[in-house]
């Protein structure tokens, strides 16, 4: 693939979106490419020559980086090289404005954001430019006096807002620079470490104000991830000395937490070329003492500035760079750690504490599924990778995903919120589903049959939406993971509870994320066709078999949702018409979770919803404020699943009965319409949202509502023909996808051939997405030209008309 680019290019591009092959006009990107990069490099060489920062400069950078948003990083090696050298030069000029720097130095940070595309023999990077530039900055002598004026700062209207707003600029400048740095320091010589060691040394004393900012630049500029050939030159200059430091110091100051920061740093990089065993055991009981627990029965907590404590990201860090091994310390390390803290994960503990070990906890088991994902499935890159002897062994992982589970299944009900708690488990569940799920799956069933205690139905719906593919995609560790999906999914049925906007709409999420991942096709007939299904398998064909009473199931728990959100049934009229708040995230659970399942149901299952959801439709009238919409959007999502099948039902009813209503000429002068009238009016708007191509059969109907409709007096009534206009247009007009399935094609074959089942949790195939798209033909277009001629057009002429003669009016 990257022969025939480079064929078509002239080079071999660096990285460009894969996304971008999946359009309909991917062949013609290559040449619009080609040639919006040749003008971008012609233009910016010819504004650096010339000097001309702004606008020069500053444009065609600001265009460079809309091409990488646009295309990636679709250029040459040797290109991509030189726009970083250039750009590294344009933000290390001495007194250049900071904003200018600002806007630079996110182009430049894009630009190494790829670690993998180049190597330190592509690039390098002198450290001194940035070094002065920060310090310049951040350490100005004149800032305080008002000299230095940072970005972006409104007009303040008293000092105090004044100052505020200062620290906010500073620490947005402060941000930016600093991400700087560590995208070029893996760039940086490999005389940099002594380098640094002469320039900053000297500012190491531990009684004076200069140890804060020299190890502050030890950790922000110090390089850690050279080759093992070049360790001499790189850690083992400073490790031995900086150790000893965090060692001997005991009173937590300011300057520690930097040391740390840059220790997990160091360990992360470099996994298995450091001994850390003699270290392992007084790098857990600071940790432990960073937490700032309150211990003892009086609650009495050490006297500590908050601010100095350990950042619990590079906390994780260290810690997950440090397990695995030959030596097991670091787990009986972590195991010790957490069985003595489990306690205070209790929900009846709280206090100040308590975010930080929730963020501990989410943040762990995230951090060893990045580690593994780079040791077992990234590509190879020019960074150092870990030996084998060092690896994550499958008992360590187990060890591991033990340690951790009784606090965070205690975690789940805390007073802060399951979300921590649910990370933590998705990601212990990829690891080992069959020591996580059980547990969770222990603490749902009843929670799904207890009333009385929604807190505990939201915790416990969170973690399962969090296990969910774990859970359905079964797996050799757990196979029998799908068949809980059914019971779970029936027995979620009555959260759709409108007196309970917490529980409905968790129970929507709920819902949503297991039909996403699972086709809702009847599967049983397989048990007496095929002879290859094992008994896991063959209970799931058998549980499909009722995948169409939970849709009907569900559709009836959504109109006695609809029918207590009347209008009439929440607020008196004369208040506010509009939806509430709490109205609309129902109205978007609602129509997202319905379109869900109806994108994921077989045809079959589709027929029996598309009937039911129709004749609740109209053999009612909704007022059009909140019941309707949400009535509308069902009706919306079926008529995009399947637009054939939901036109041929929607179209002739709605505009027969609006044509019978219309007949009456006064009925269309009137301030306030027929209930009847708009709630057809509204649902031919919505299900018109479709593929152009299906409207063409109706464009006779449709026209003759439109031109029925759009010239009504009452505000709302032409507002909605507005509405069916727009829709009209656009679906024929624009490009759009047409398919949402799961499975690339749909799962429409037969039984025989296709066993949806297979793909129950399966995730996707970015080489096989098979998107189909919709590309405007011949005849929707000349159809979208008709409405304009018919309808926008001669509007068009009366307000020029209308201008002109009221222009002359004033003239005379």
């Amino acid at each position: 693939m990257k022969k025939a680019q480079s064929d078509t290019l002239g080079f071999v591009p660096q990285k460009d979106i894969v996304y971008n092959k999946l359009l309909p006009y991917a062949e013609k990107l290559d040449d619009e490419s080609n040639d919006i990069l040749s003008k971008i490099k012609g233009n910016l060489c010819r504004a650096v020559q010339l000097r001309e920062i702004w606008p020069g400069v500053l444009f065609w950078t600001r265009k460079l980086s809309t091409y990488m948003r646009l295309y990636g990083r679709k250029f040459s090696k040797e290109d991509h090289v030189l726009f970083i050298k250039l750009l590294y030069e344009l933000v290390t000029i001495p007194k250049l404005e900071i904003s200018m720097m600002q806007g630079l130095a996110r182009l430049l940070i894009n630009l190494l954001k790829k670690r993998e595309l180049l190597s330190r023999e592509d690039l390098e990077l002198n450290w001194r430019p940035l070094y002065e530039l920060y310090d310049r900055i951040l350490f100005s002598k004149t800032e305080h006096l008002g000299l230095n004026w940072f970005p972006n700062s409104p007009r303040p209207r008293s000092s105090s807002k004044h100052l505020m707003i200062k620290l906010v600029q500073r620490c947005s400048v402060e941000n930016v620079l600093k991400t700087l740095v560590k995208s070029c320091r893996p760039y940086f010589p490999e005389s940099a470490s002594q380098e640094m060691l002469d320039e900053w040394r000297p500012l190491l004393c531990p009684f004076d104000v200069t140890m804060l900012k020299a190890i502050s630049y030890f950790e922000l500029f110090l390089p850690t991830t050279l080759p093992p050939e070049l360790h001499c030159k790189g850690f083992k200059l400073w490790f031995d000395e900086f150790i000893a430091l965090w060692l001997s110091v005991q009173n937590l100051p300011s300057w520690e937490m930097h040391l740390v920061n840059l220790f997990a740093r160091l360990s992360n990089d470099n996994i298995g070329y450091i001994d850390w065993d003699p270290y392992i055991p007084k790098i857990f009981t600071r940790i432990l003492r960073s937490l700032n627990l309150p211990v003892g029965t009086s609650q009495m907590m050490v006297a500590r500035y908050v601010t100095n404590a350990y950042e619990i990201g590079h906390v994780v860090l260290w810690v997950s760079s440090l397990l695995g091994g030959p030596s097991k310390q670091a787990q009986e390390q972590l195991s010790g750690l957490f069985n003595s803290i489990t306690s205070f994960f209790h929900p009846s503990n709280h206090g100040r504490w308590l975010m930080k070990l929730m963020r501990l906890l989410q943040r762990l088991p995230a951090s060893m599924v990045r580690r593994l994902h780079r040791e077992r499935y990234r590509k190879p890159t020019w960074l150092t990778p870990v030996p084998d002897s060092h690896k994550l062994t499958e008992e360590d992982i187990t060890a591991f995903v033990e340690s951790m589970m009784q606090p965070v299944l205690l975690a789940m009900f805390s007073k802060t919120g399951s979300m921590d708690a649910a990370q933590a488990l998705q990601n212990l569940a990829l690891m080992r589903p069959e020591l996580v799920i059980p547990p969770v799956l222990e603490r749902t069933y009843p929670a799904l049959e207890t009333l009385t205690e929604p807190h505990q139905l939201t915790a416990t719906l969170s973690c399962m939406i969090g296990v969910a593919r774990s859970l359905v995609s079964g797996g050799q560790r757990y196979p029998e993971g799908p068949t809980h999906m059914l019971p779970l999914l029936m027995r979620a049925l009555p959260g759709v509870d409108p007196n309970d906007f917490s529980k409905c709409m968790i129970t929507f999420q709920f819902i949503a994320t297991f039909v996403t991942l699972v086709p809702l096709v009847d599967c049983s007939s397989a048990l007496h066709e095929r002879t290859d299904l094992t008994e896991v398998e063959r209970e799931m064909c058998s549980a499909s078999a009722e995948f169409e009473d939970f849709v009907l199931l569900f559709m009836d728990r959504c109109f006695a949702l609809i029918d207590s959100s009347t209008l009439e049934q929440t607020r008196e009229e004369t208040e506010t018409e509009k939806m509430t708040h709490l109205e609309s995230l129902v109205e978007l659970g609602l129509s997202s979770t319905f379109s869900t399942i109806l994108t994921q149901c077989s045809l079959d299952i589709f027929k029996v919803a598309l009937k039911k959801v129709f004749n609740f439709a109209t053999t009612n009238i909704f007022e059009t404020r909140v019941a309707g919409r949400m009535v509308a959007d069902m009706c919306r999502a079926a008529s995009k699943c399947h637009p054939a099948e939901s036109l041929k039902l929607f179209v002739p009813h709605c505009c027969n009965a609006i044509n019978q209503i219309a007949e009456n000429e006064e009925v269309l002068n009137e301030e306030e319409l027929d209930k009847e009238l708009m709630w057809n009016l509204q649902l031919l708007s919505e299900v018109t949202r479709v593929d152009g191509d299906k409207v063409l059969p109706y464009r006779s109907e449709v026209v003759q509502i439109l031109q029925l409709t759009l010239h009504l007096k009452c505000k709302q009534g032409y507002t909605l023909a507005c509405n069916l206009l727009h829709h009209l247009l656009r679906s024929s007009a624009l490009l759009y996808p047409k398919e949402y399935c799961s499975v690339p094609g749909g799962f429409h074959q037969p039984i025989s051939d296709y066993l949806p089942i297979k793909d129950w949790g399966r995730p996707g195939d970015l080489w096989n997405l098979d998107i189909r798209w919709h590309v405007p033909s011949v005849e929707e277009t000349s159809f979208a030209f008709y409405l304009l001629d018919l309808i926008l057009q001669p509007e068009l002429q009366r307000l020029q008309r209308f201008c002109t003669g009221r222009t002359g009016h004033e003239q005379r």
